[in-house]
């Protein structure tokens, strides 16, 4: 399984009727491996399509940086 941080106790916590039990059985559902890289490249070529010329120019390379800190 794969393992990310997201938080339910927390986001359970807040006040939208979705229980701790609710949050977790989705997870465990849904959030897996090829589903996030999915997600991913889903929202990433949805930004790349909607770049407007005149905010970004015509320019033809990008770069992506995730940045983590290791404690």
């Amino acid at each position: 399984m794969l393992s990310i941080d997201t938080g339910l106790k927390c986001i359970s916590a807040g006040n939208h009727g979705e229980s701790y039990q609710d949050l977790l059985y989705i997870k465990r559902k849904f959030i897996n491996k090829d589903n996030l890289h999915n997600a991913i490249s889903a929202v990433v070529n949805a930004m790349l399509k909607s770049r407007v010329q005149d905010n970004w120019g015509v320019g033809t390379t990008t770069c992506a940086s995730v940045g983590m800190q290791q404690l």
